[in-house]
């Protein structure tokens, strides 16, 4: 009761208003949960999100677009893409994400299936979709409002098919699991879906500027307030031509980003 207590006592201080009270946000297909940064949170000392439950905006500006294709060429689409990320946003995902790409990088498969985790929760246009806020900080002086916290909703299927194409990459010069590196102290052979995500979505990583609960959900299963967990396809690598590797991708299932 104590602890409580002191957490709503530093909630009001630091005037963050917490989503108790349910999905107050409007949650449909071509609307947001973000757009832009707003300066550092409270919490963590790092830049967050700035609350956006409107329109996703066309990304004009030449760097962005260009992280974008590189990134996440499944958003890339059209000239100016609509998207729920600014050209900032994708800085920082392209920075966050530096040493995940060069992990990866000997497993196209993996790293295209954890980007695509990452692309569509930063920057679908249909993100309020699978993104609840549920932690805010209005800033009045500054006339905007931080994201502190947040619920996503991914399908089992392509979470777990995310995590199973990764677990198993090496590297080279220790040829130990990298997946490793990202369970929150467990071993590679401990960690399951769930722990890598906890630990992924958790400030105490000392990346993530604001905690992110990943809410699991078998596929078929209705969510209230219209939210819909997102399922995407998950890309394999198959013998393709001349002895190669290609990434094939797996039906779609409750995908609705096209």
């Amino acid at each position: 009761m104590a602890r409580l207590l002191l957490f709503v006592v530093f909630c009001w201080l630091v005037n963050i208003q917490i989503g108790v009270s349910g999905y107050p946000h409007i949650h449909e297909e071509g609307r947001c949960m973000w757009y832009g940064q707003c300066g550092d949170s409270p919490l963590t000392g790092k830049t967050v999100n700035c609350y956006h439950n409107g329109p996703p905006k066309p990304l004009t500006e030449p760097l962005g677009k260009s992280i974008l294709s590189d990134l996440c060429p499944e958003l890339d689409i059209g000239d100016d893409p609509l998207t729920c990320c600014s050209s900032d946003q994708l800085q920082t995902l392209q920075e966050s994400t530096a040493f995940i790409q060069q992990a990866f990088a000997r497993c196209p498969a993996c790293l295209r299936n954890f980007m695509e985790l990452y692309c569509n929760a930063t920057c679908s246009p249909h993100q309020s979709l699978f993104v609840n806020a549920t932690v805010l900080n209005e800033v009045p002086e500054e006339n905007y409002t931080q994201i502190i916290e947040v619920d996503e909703y991914f399908s089992k299927r392509f979470a777990y098919g995310a995590f199973y194409s990764c677990n198993e990459v090496l590297f080279p010069s220790t040829n130990s699991p990298v997946i490793g590196l990202m369970c929150g102290g467990k071993t590679a052979e401990e960690c399951t879906p769930e722990d890598w995500l906890e630990y992924m979505g958790s400030t105490s990583n000392g990346i993530t500027p604001f905690d992110i609960n990943y809410i699991l959900v078998e596929n078929g299963t209705e969510l209230p307030h219209n939210l819909e967990a997102l399922d995407m396809p998950i890309c394999t690598l198959q013998p393709g031509a001349n002895g190669g590797r290609v990434c094939m991708q797996l039906p779609r299932l409750l995908h609705r980003l096209r």
